[in-house]
């Protein structure tokens, strides 16, 4: 008999946690036409706290960061996402990008192909000094609807692999609304 209670009880803890009745571990962005899903303990960032190190880069229209990457006043894990209009191929708007961040000191360290929200997307990934910090970047860019979406994925470079889950997260879920 008191096998079958333990067995009983080992069986419901198994469909409670299966069912979702769980503490989340993310929360949703969903502003400016975007939404996706970033960790518990990050925070979303207000339009004045965005700013683009790269001349002539589009405006961000998302950016979330993580709380505990400060240092020096400024969160060193985070997400940023640009929006800007359609005015050629992907592969010219990657060729853009490539180019300004080549010209800013960048080094390309990688480069894949990938699908975001049903659509084709190019990713390259680069490392650079920002200040006196060594960075590793990723820049996924898309086209959906008209429009060329940048999603920079940033961490101090001896951060960015520890980051991969939430960088995932993000970018798997990450919606055109």
């Amino acid at each position: 008999m008191k096998r079958y209670i333990f067995l009983v009880l080992a069986i419901l803890a198994v469909v409670v946690f299966a069912s979702g009745c769980t503490t989340s571990t993310n929360q949703t962005y969903n502003e400016s036409g975007v939404s996706f899903d970033y960790p518990m303990g990050w925070t979303k960032l207000s339009a004045s706290q965005m700013s683009t190190e790269v001349e002539g880069a589009a405006p961000m229209v998302a950016a979330v960061a993580d709380e505990d990457s400060i240092s020096n006043n400024t969160y060193q894990t985070l997400v940023a996402v640009q929006k800007t209009n359609s005015t050629g191929t992907l592969d010219e708007g990657v060729s853009a990008s490539k180019s300004a961040l080549l010209g800013a000191g960048a080094v390309v360290v990688s480069e894949s192909n990938l699908t975001v929200d049903g659509s084709t997307a190019r990713e390259f990934t680069y490392t650079m000094k920002i200040g006196s910090v060594d960075k590793k970047e990723s820049i996924i860019i898309f086209e959906k609807n008209n429009y060329i979406y940048a999603i920079t994925l940033s961490a101090k470079a001896s951060d960015f692999d520890g980051q991969k889950e939430n960088f995932d997260m993000i970018v798997k879920s990450f919606k055109v609304t």
